[in-house]
């Protein structure tokens, strides 16, 4: 197979000045010298017959034909990296590898520590980079700066506009929500119950992921009509747990999560008033790694702990509701 004598280590070189748009900074990531990355960019301008990277002002940016070169350059690395790491046999107790999944602070708290703890036992040499979820998540998942993505599926229309045929997924485990005010809220001292009325009347905390994601209150405003006071947002549940304590705020938290918040923050949680959907996670990976043998044993791993979350939700049920019942001032 012959490449017009094209050198194949030079796409390497190609994709750090795409996404870099920076000699300086490709050679800092592929570590060589500026002069040499000076000279695979002079080299890769003759091959195109195009100078990929113009100076703009003070900075430099893409050409047309460099920014059509992006997403077909990283996914020829990305195939070729696969194809490498891919042994025919996968031994998970034996294997040095690290996998980047992009969570929320949920999926963090309630699914991440049994995960950990089956690595421990079942692959010591596996370890993970965690990062959070965000706007560009899907767009990190495709280009293969992230390994796998667990999100909540809030919006299934909203979903559908954004997933394409190279994105594979499966559901994980559902999740209903609970209100959280702080312990000594000045208006429900005296109270059992939280009214649908006092549900709108009270200041809002919202879980706000970006602007590509809806906020649940959001979709609670759009399904009911409910003008909701929100004070704050931020971007997951326990930096708006942590505006709580001392407050008149409302949040509107899953209950997995609340339940192990609240025993360590003074807080009440109460049955929502209103109807909102369930909170379905999600696990979302790139097809090309649909035959990685150590991507798919990760993606069963997950799947399994997912699972269990929903096998202990009978046996559970009854302590979590003596738990919550505990907590309801």
């Amino acid at each position: 197979m012959h490449f017009q004598r094209f050198d194949l280590n030079l796409l390497v070189a190609l994709d750090a000045l795409l996404e870099e748009k920076s000699v300086s900074r490709a050679a800092e990531r592929l570590f060589v010298t500026q002069p040499a990355m000076s000279g695979s960019l002079q080299r890769l301008r003759e091959r195109f017959n195009d100078p990929l990277l113009v100076r703009v002002g003070r900075v430099m940016e893409l050409t047309p034909r460099a920014r059509a070169l992006i997403s077909p350059v990283r996914e020829v690395l990305l195939r070729i990296q696969s194809t490498l790491e891919n042994e025919p046999e996968f031994d998970p107790f034996s294997v040095k590898r690290t996998f980047r999944l992009a969570v929320s602070d949920y999926v963090a708290t309630v699914l991440m520590p049994s995960l950990m703890q089956a690595l421990e036992q079942e692959a010591p040499g596996v370890s993970l980079n965690l990062v959070p979820v965000g706007d560009l998540s899907l767009d990190e998942l495709k280009s293969g700066r992230i390994d796998l993505l667990i999100r909540a599926l809030i919006d299934p229309l909203h979903e559908a506009r954004h997933l394409t045929d190279d994105i594979q997924t499966r559901d994980l485990f559902v999740d209903d929500w609970v209100c959280a005010t702080c312990r000594d809220h000045p208006e429900l001292q005296q109270l059992t119950e939280l009214s649908r009325e006092l549900y709108i009347r009270l200041p809002h905390l919202a879980l706000n992921l970006g602007r590509n994601s809806p906020m649940l209150e959001e979709l609670a405003r759009a399904q009911m009509s409910l003008n909701l006071d929100i004070r704050a947002t931020a971007p997951n549940f326990l930096s708006l747990v942590m505006m709580l304590p001392g407050s008149r705020y409302l949040v509107m938290l899953p209950r997995r999560l609340a339940l192990q918040v609240a025993s360590n923050v003074p807080l009440s949680l109460w049955p929502a008033p209103v109807s909102i959907p369930v909170l379905q996670e999600r696990m979302l990976w790139h097809v090309r790694d649909e035959t990685d043998l150590g991507h798919h044993w990760l993606r069963q791993r997950v799947a399994i702990l997912g699972a269990g979350l929903m096998a202990s939700e009978s046996s559970a049920a009854a302590a979590s509701q003596e738990q919550q019942a505990a907590l309801l001032v």
